[in-house]
């Protein structure tokens, strides 16, 4: 019996805590669908590297976002994350061209280019 009673309190408790996230989770999507919105593009090149959307998740609220090309108005917290995500693949394939140009790869002294 007073096993019964230990897992009825366990379960309300478990409940109360849930909802107690679920109100904070509401409370955080009001605030990024109050906030400013900014346009932003993902060029259908970066498919390859995002697949045919990027998912950008910021506190556990995603906002998903089309490799098409077209403008989207999405939250600034996550159009800020988007661009970071955009700019890192671009950083990348930078660096793949200067390494990958043999050509210009010669240095007279040890050291001397500067891939990265």
């Amino acid at each position: 019996m007073a096993k019964n009673r230990e897992e009825v309190t366990v379960a309300k408790a478990a409940e109360k805590s849930l909802q107690a996230v679920e109100m904070k989770r509401r409370s955080l999507l009001k605030t990024y669908k109050e906030e400013d919105k900014i346009s932003v593009s993902i060029s259908p090149l970066y498919k390859p590297y995002f697949g045919a959307s990027m998912t950008v998740s910021v506190n556990g609220i995603s906002v998903v976002i089309p490799c098409d090309g077209k403008n989207r108005k999405i939250p600034k917290t996550h159009a800020i994350e988007a661009l970071g995500k955009v700019a890192k693949v671009n950083l990348m394939i930078e660096r793949g061209k200067k390494m990958r140009d043999v050509t210009s790869n010669v240095e007279s002294t040890p050291g001397e280019i500067k891939f990265f």
